[in-house]
């Protein structure tokens, strides 16, 4: 009579390595996807508030409106100045241009602030484009960015670590 007993020191079954093969798989690629956004999003979040800022200045040149450039850590939106000036600017409406006035909310592990403290909440962007000189940080996953905004343009730069 033959008995399918099996030895238990025979070794592992071809199941039980293909098991752990697709364990070891599935952890390395959660490992590697959580490795390959490091500080990715950070620069793409300095890019688009440079693109935002830019896109505001020209807004307010053709519309003839000054906006306003609110934000908190968590993002930011555009706001567009109405026509009476009895209203205060964190209460001005949202931009007419849907780019600018919908709030953006910024990746998770990104904040938003400013690295000089005498630039004061909110930023105006006014019509002749004539402002100062502003400059954001961007920080995240151990990358910080600079926004450099003088009025016209903006442009997004790796910050220093000097």
């Amino acid at each position: 009579m033959i008995t399918s007993a099996r030895n238990r020191q025979a070794g592992i079954t071809l199941i039980e390595v293909l098991v752990v093969l697709a364990v070891i798989g599935v952890a390395t690629g959660a490992l590697m996807m959580g490795m390959g956004d490091r500080g990715r999003s950070t620069e793409i979040e300095a890019t688009r508030l440079a693109r935002h800022l830019t896109l505001g200045v020209d807004e307010a040149m053709l519309s003839g409106a000054p906006l306003v450039l609110q934000w908190d850590v968590d993002g930011y939106r555009f706001g567009q100045m109405p026509a009476e000036d009895t209203v205060a600017p964190d209460a001005w409406p949202a931009a007419k241009l849907p780019a600018l006035g919908l709030r953006h909310d910024l990746a998770r592990a990104v904040d938003l602030r400013l690295p000089d403290t005498a630039t004061a909440s909110p930023v105006i962007l006014p019509v002749s484009g004539a402002a100062t000189t502003t400059r954001f940080q961007l920080a995240g996953a151990g990358v910080s960015w600079i926004v450099t905004f003088d009025g016209f343009s903006a442009v997004a730069a790796p910050e220093d670590p000097l």
